[in-house]
């Protein structure tokens, strides 16, 4: 077999796929929308403890926390007759929803999910599709495109794209379950559910000191980005962009593949290795032999 000839490309498939960008809104946000009392958001920062992140910052959460063991990934689409301020209301919702879940307050999981848990290091992010912001008038960030269709796609468009973008994240699986319903709860009268996506990783994920792997063996997240809560600007952050309310904030890409697994477990390690770039067993670049090692 000529192992130069296989990619990782030909063990994946979109044909189940989902695509989707978003803009993961900044501090500013609100600048683009109308203004209406005021957010419902916990009163006081959150102390810091093992299981609980802290909700408030200058970067939304979820994006520069610790790698979570649970997700779920949201899309909604407007409704028709939606308004900006409709979309204000949603937003505040799920302000005061996020910030009590992050701090382990399940009162509003009215679905009682989630009672009795505890958050599990729980994070809520929100981002806007192009779709949402053309619907209500406002201009896209110059960086906020649709994703082209790549080759071997095969997407279903009703598991694609999408006007709002929500990630949820947790360690422990039953409290994302409830959080999920309150999260559509929330905004039932203003948004329609397009798709959901869950993820997750080993049990360690949120505490290990090493990468992980994935279902096809091979460690995950070697070239990850190395970004805090607390750093600005980079290739993480928007920072003094335009427009305003992206200042911040930070962009998401989601794409869902199904993976051919027994193909690709029946394939033999040399190609597994080829195909990926990398020695499966230790996640050293070919011809290296330490994960951190460059590639030659």
């Amino acid at each position: 077999m000529d192992v130069q000839k296989h990619t990782r490309r030909r063990f994946l498939t979109g044909s189940a796929g989902a695509t989707l960008g978003a803009a993961a809104v900044g501090t500013a946000a609100g600048m683009q929308l109308p203004h209406k009392g005021t957010a419902s958001a916990a009163p006081s920062p959150t102390h810091h403890t093992p299981s609980i992140i802290p909700f408030f910052g200058a970067h939304q959460p979820g994006i520069a926390d610790p790698t979570p063991t649970n997700a779920a990934f949201l899309a909604f689409d407007l409704k028709t007759s939606t308004v900006k301020s409709d979309l204000v209301d949603v937003m505040r919702a799920w302000t005061g929803l996020a910030a009590a879940l992050m701090r382990g307050d399940t009162s509003a999981d009215t679905s009682l999910v989630s009672t009795g848990s505890t958050p599990g290091k729980f994070t809520m992010t929100v981002g806007l599709g192009g779709a949402a912001l053309d619907q209500l008038g406002i201009k896209r960030p110059p960086a906020l495109v649709d994703l082209p269709l790549f080759p071997g796609d095969e997407l279903e468009v009703a598991a694609s794209h999408g006007a709002v973008f929500v990630q949820l994240c947790s360690d422990d699986a039953i409290y994302l379950g409830g959080a999920v319903r309150a999260v559509r709860a929330a905004a039932k009268r203003v948004l329609r559910p397009r798709w959901q996506m869950n993820g997750f990783r080993g049990a360690a994920a949120s505490t290990a000191s090493s990468n992980g792997r994935n279902l096809m063996g091979q460690i995950d997240g070697t070239n990850n980005i190395a970004v805090s809560r607390a750093s600005t600007g980079g290739p993480v952050w928007g920072d003094a962009v335009s427009p305003a309310w992206m200042t911040g904030g930070s962009y998401v890409v989601v794409r869902r593949f199904r993976m051919f697994l027994s193909k690709w477990e029946s394939a033999g390690s040399s190609t597994r290795d080829s195909a990926v770039g990398r020695h499966i067993p230790s996640g050293a670049p070919l011809r290296a032999h330490k994960e951190s090692d460059r590639s030659t």
